[in-house]
């Protein structure tokens, strides 16, 4: 008689296989479904990323074409690199004239205002600006005003930035129109100027000092409390890590005042695509006759009549289907061929 198998049915181990079996097709068939899933998932993600790169590209190729001189007479184009382009245009069709700024980065900016007392006649005061820097510098500025005794061609303030001056006539007469500090010690900021610190702060710290003449001399303040200045400072920066985050973004700074500036700190930003993956250059320039212009050349700017855009679109390079890429020229209608 057979003691090992019943005749209606199976062995333990022949369970035990078939359970093995049927364990190991179904985690298949699972894994499977889960692959299709994401297949399927990520291809309706890529053509949502290839549809936006192909609106943010219109709009590029659109703004482009419509570059000219800035409002402050700045030639059209600022800067031509393979991973960001500069330029003045009117992209919003109000009759003024903004600067557009295309770039694949990571975009930070801020803001510090700082105000110190200069303690005697003839004296200085200074304010120190750091760890502001998590990437690289792109630009910096300073807005120095200063409230003092001033008045007089003897009465003027010189400004500098790590001991290096920007500029010897703060607050001079008569064409700053500083008045000399009067009751009730009000403070009116005066002598507003701005500069160009960018190699300065580039280090990522940077001391402004306010410097007044002989002629500056204590008398602001109430009784018991004078001073010759007060200086105020206001530092603004734009830092970029390049390539961080695969997103082609657009800043757009629209021009104020009179004569016209372009403040660094107002720059407004938009991503045009989220997932671009370029490893070639995203923009290529051309001059008139149709040869290809070298980043490193002198000249680029001036010769520059022509722009292609390259963006290769990807959400995930490690999962089919393959990239996208997108290609257009653009000519620059207003620029005139040398």
């Amino acid at each position: 008689m057979d003691k090992t198998k019943n005749k209606s049915g199976f062995t333990l181990i022949e369970a035990l296989i078939v359970a093995a079996v049927f364990g190991i097709l179904w985690g298949v068939i699972g894994e499977f479904i889960v692959m299709i899933y994401r297949t399927q998932s990520y291809s309706t993600d890529q053509t949502l990323a290839v549809a936006e790169a192909r609106h943010g590209l219109d709009l590029m190729i659109k703004e482009v074409r419509q570059a000219r001189y800035a409002e402050n007479g700045a030639y059209p184009l600022e800067k031509c690199g393979g991973k960001e382009f500069i330029f003045y245009g009117d992209i919003d069709g109000d009759g003024a004239v903004e600067r557009v700024r295309y770039y694949l980065a990571i975009t930070g900016s801020g803001t510090r205002t700082a105000e110190c007392t200069a303690p005697a006649a003839n004296n200085s005061c200074n304010v120190d600006f750091g760890g502001f820097l998590t990437g690289t510098l792109k630009s910096a500025q300073l807005a120095a005003s200063t409230y003092g005794r001033y008045g007089t061609s003897s009465r003027f303030s010189e400004l500098y930035a790590d001991g290096n001056l920007l500029s010897g006539n703060i607050c001079v007469a008569p064409g700053d129109n500083c008045t000399a500090c009067a009751s009730p010690w009000t403070v009116n900021w005066q002598g507003l100027q701005t500069f160009n610190v960018t190699a300065a702060a580039a280090d990522g710290a940077v001391r402004f000092t306010m410097d007044g003449s002989s002629g500056v001399t204590a008398t602001c303040g109430p009784s018991g409390a004078k001073y010759p200045l007060k200086a105020r400072f206001v530092f603004s920066w734009v830092e970029e890590i390049m390539n961080a985050d695969n997103q082609l973004k657009r800043g757009v700074i629209e021009p104020t005042g009179s004569p016209a500036v372009y403040p660094l700190a107002d720059e407004k930003i938009t991503t045009v695509s989220s997932y671009v993956r370029n490893a070639p250059p995203v923009f290529t320039y051309y001059d008139a006759a149709g040869n290809e212009i070298s980043e490193a050349d002198s000249r680029i700017l001036a010769d520059t009549r022509s722009l292609k855009v390259n963006m290769i679109v990807d959400v995930n390079p490690q999962i089919s289907p393959e990239s996208y890429e997108l290609r257009q020229m653009v000519r620059m209608r207003n620029l005139a061929d040398n």
